[in-house]
């Protein structure tokens, strides 16, 4: 049986459970997490609304409620749901998840970093949780402290490739160029596939001035994936570093071809095109 007639049966189930007994908390509980994994927000709202009205201190309808509404997109109303889920049960690491990853999403980052600070301190060994913190610190600009945060993480799950991605990214950032190839090469490695990383790595070799590996790895970003604009603006920086702009020109005109808000692209193809004197 599918997921999906799985899910629509349990809601049939429910709902016979709820003509029966019109105030079985669970069976609402039990209804709204299927509506939830349905992708049927606005029910499952509808079936946690009645749960915690028949029974107003269950931190696990307020958390659920609040799923539901980050997935719509309602975000100061899935962060109040998670402040109550947090209010009656301030030992479950999920609800600072929840609630921390929403402040991320909304740029709040300081109040990200305390809820996966509380996170960690709850379950140390919690490898995402590290990754999350991270992250927040990297959009605060605080690279060092994102580094710390990701090296934790890699050492509490080493084979996780998004972990030496950021890590990679946090190093481009503070120019250690060597390093962040490192970490590309490692994530090449756990996903031979990755067009990201091979776009990255590439780049990272760009700003070491080695135009011959920066133009291989996108020549293997855009075989991967043929729609990449990134992949082709950098492959055209690094031709055009190389010596060889008529190719540069062709490379960001396909890149801007691509993806018209390009910026970069477009103002690179002027580039070229004095150079070529045309």
């Amino acid at each position: 049986m599918s997921l999906e007639k799985d899910l629509k049966r349990k809601i049939d189930e429910c709902t016979r459970q709820i003509k029966a007994k019109p105030n079985y908390a669970e069976a609402y509980y039990n209804r709204g997490n299927a509506y939830g994994r349905l992708g049927k927000y606005e029910l499952a709202i509808q079936d946690f609304d009645k749960v915690i009205e028949l029974k107003p201190n269950f931190d696990r309808a307020y958390n659920n409620r609040g799923n539901a509404y980050y997935d719509l997109r309602q975000f100061d109303r899935a962060i109040a749901d998670f402040d109550k889920a947090i209010e009656l049960n301030p030992n479950d690491a999920n609800y600072y998840v929840n609630r921390g990853t929403i402040y991320h999403h909304v740029k709040h980052y300081e109040l990200a970093i305390q809820d996966f600070g509380k996170v960690i301190e709850l379950v140390p060994n919690f490898d995402k949780a590290y990754n999350k913190r991270g992250n927040a610190y990297f959009n605060l600009g605080q690279f060092e402290f994102a580094i710390q945060n990701f090296n934790k993480a890699i050492e509490l799950n080493p084979n996780d490739a998004n972990y030496y991605v950021n890590r990679g990214t946090a190093y481009h950032y503070i120019k250690q160029f060597e390093l962040a190839i490192q970490d590309y090469s490692k994530v090449i490695e756990l996903v031979p596939n990755s067009a990201l990383a091979y776009k990255n790595r590439g780049w990272s070799y760009y700003c070491l001035r080695k135009y011959q590996p920066a133009i291989k790895d996108c020549d293997k970003a855009i075989a991967l994936n043929p729609n990449y604009s990134e992949a082709y603006n950098n492959r055209g920086c690094a031709y055009y570093g190389d010596g060889q702009p008529e190719k540069a020109r062709r490379d960001f005109e396909k890149a801007y071809e691509l993806n018209p808000n390009n910026t970069q692209a477009k103002n690179n193809i002027e580039v070229c095109r004095k150079a070529l004197g045309k």
